[in-house]
């Protein structure tokens, strides 16, 4: 991703950073109080969105170089 689309960040997000973190947060939330997993649900939702744009502009910008 750094190389086709420098602008998007992972270390912009707050905990859940990689699929590695993702994964933890998903088992810790399955034991969390509702107030907490919530949170965990939040950090989640923000890499899952990330993670798609950054899909999405990747194949972009591989279709740009393409043409």
């Amino acid at each position: 991703m750094p190389a086709l689309v420098p602008e998007l960040n992972y270390a912009d997000l707050d905990d859940v950073q990689n699929g590695s973190d993702a994964q933890l947060a998903w088992m810790q939330a399955s034991g969390a109080e509702p107030e907490q997993r919530k949170a965990i649900a939040d950090q989640l939702l923000a890499y899952c969105k990330l993670d798609t744009l950054a899909m999405v502009k990747i194949v972009d910008a591989l279709l740009m170089r393409v043409d």
